[in-house]
């Protein structure tokens, strides 16, 4: 769940906000018309967008084009909140902000691409942690200051290697992404997207969606997905060390318990039976593929 939010707004528009999330929590967002960069400053999450699965820590940031996305924190042994700062960024501002902006100031921004991978993490981080005055302060944060830091925040995009010029920048963000179908679901086959994010995250309807799954795979999604994934469970537990409960977010499964139930529908075997009961290194295929 959400503990706590806060938000800075434009005209009435949410484009800074700063969450303190408690685990398990699952969140699916769509932002057809802005890009978004997250920073995790405490803790750790999976997130999915159209390109995969992207697994942050503590430090870390992301820079998601406009599309779906699926923030995922899932159930940790502690309880430890995540903190999550989210910078929005709409097309119609980007642009208005070019419109407006000093060329001899792009052209000097887009020049400097020297910045390594650390050090730009670390100016980024800086400009996260500038924005902490406004959160505990947000009357300070007019409108004329949050685009200014919306400002600041692109300059510096363009020198941290994201892009070799802002409208560079801009293409990036908002271009149509040509994505094949099928390595959408690849990218997906074992995360906790369910069969209507599929379908979202491929721009179809359920219905169209299926008919196109069943064309290509010639299997239903629900049949083929879950085979997948007990397919992989089955690997893992006979080549790595994880544990019940890591294998089952590993492939995609809500909890534990509701891994162990569809495994033994699967392969007549509960995962701990399969692992003590299949020791041989190189397994023949699950018995859910023998015929």
């Amino acid at each position: 769940m959400i503990s706590q939010r806060q938000i800075l707004q434009i005209n009435g528009q949410v484009v800074f906000e700063r969450l303190t999330i408690v685990p398990p929590y699952k969140h699916k967002a769509i932002f057809p018309n802005e890009a978004c960069l997250i920073f995790l400053s405490k803790g750790s999450l999976e997130l999915e967008s159209i390109n995969g699965i992207h697994n942050m820590q503590s430090g870390e940031n992301l820079l998601l084009k406009c599309g779906i996305y699926f923030a995922e924190i899932l159930q940790q042994a502690d309880q430890t909140p995540a903190t999550v700062i989210a910078i929005h960024l709409p097309k119609d501002l980007l642009k208005k902000l070019i419109q407006q902006d000093d060329p001899l100031t792009i052209q000097s921004a887009s020049a400097s691409l020297n910045l390594s991978p650390a050090s730009s993490s670390q100016v980024l981080a800086a400009f996260i942690q500038s924005l902490a005055v406004y959160f505990e302060s947000p009357e300070l944060a007019n409108a004329a200051i949050l685009t200014c830091k919306i400002r600041e925040l692109v300059l510096l995009l363009v020198q941290t290697n994201y892009a070799v010029s802002i409208n560079d920048l801009i293409d990036q963000l908002f271009s149509p992404q040509l994505v094949s179908f099928r390595e959408t679901i690849e990218a997906h086959i074992f995360s906790r997207a369910s069969i209507h994010d599929l379908a979202r995250l491929t721009n179809m309807s359920l219905s169209s969606f299926k008919r196109q799954f069943e064309k290509i795979y010639q299997d239903s999604p629900a049949q083929y997905i879950q085979s997948r994934k007990i397919q992989e469970a089955c690997n893992l537990l006979l080549r790595s060390s994880f544990n019940i409960q890591e294998i089952a977010y590993r492939t995609g499964f809500q909890d534990p318990s509701h891994f162990t139930k569809v495994f033994r529908k699967w392969t007549d075997h509960s995962p701990m039976e399969f692992r003590n009961n299949r020791t041989d290194p190189e397994p023949t295929r699950p018995a859910f593929e023998q015929n």
